[in-house]
């Protein structure tokens, strides 16, 4: 007769076996998992739990971009937004009066901005644009808008479809728009010239 099948004696309870591990775990590391989660895989940054291996190892230094507080680069804004809201909420800074501000084209894409107080009728003026050259009177977004539409195959014609379109100023004429080719030609080649060079090294 089969011993397991047959009634147990009183007194006689078998003992229970003792978990020694197996396959997937050694006897001694049950108690110390949680130690071993904590420590095993993560860095000791602020990354979630659920960060996956892959996402760890990636090194986000290499395409960062370091964080400046100042204000670089060109907008594209309504004027009659950006004016009116500046209207509402400057002042002057010599009697605190109300202020007005207008725009004047002054060649191409380049304009200048003024303000001026409606009590005391102090005035002062910006350009929206660098000005560059040694005698610091070439606005340098007209040189941009040619050099980005040169790059994307259009010349003259296709800049001024382009500011209809995006309700801009016209942009240069047609000897400031040669002026400024022969311009960013002479530049494209002295960086070639230079990049062929230090490919040879």
């Amino acid at each position: 007769m089969n011993p397991f099948t047959g009634k147990r004696k009183s007194g006689q309870r078998p003992k229970k076996r003792r978990f020694n591990g197996n396959q997937h775990c050694k006897s001694g590391n049950v108690s110390q998992e949680s130690s071993h989660v904590s420590t095993k895989g993560i860095s000791s940054t602020s990354e979630p739990a659920q960060t996956s291996a892959s996402r760890r190892k990636l090194d986000l230094k290499s395409s960062s971009v370091p964080f400046t507080s100042t204000f670089e680069g060109n907008i594209i804004f309504d004027k009659a937004l950006l004016f009116s809201f500046l209207e509402d909420n400057l002042c002057c800074k010599v009697c605190t009066g109300r202020v007005s501000i207008s725009d004047k084209r002054v060649a191409g894409l380049s304009s200048l901005k003024s303000i001026e107080c409606n009590a005391c009728k102090i005035q002062v003026s910006t350009r929206n644009s660098k000005l560059l050259g040694p005698k610091k009177n070439i606005p340098e977004i007209n040189r941009r808008i040619t050099y980005a539409m040169r790059s994307v195959g259009q010349g003259l014609e296709g800049m001024k479809t382009f500011c209809g379109i995006m309700d801009l100023n016209p942009p240069v004429s047609q000897n400031s728009y040669e002026l400024i080719c022969r311009r960013v030609n002479a530049a494209s080649k002295n960086v070639a010239i230079q990049s062929m060079i230090h490919a040879k090294l």
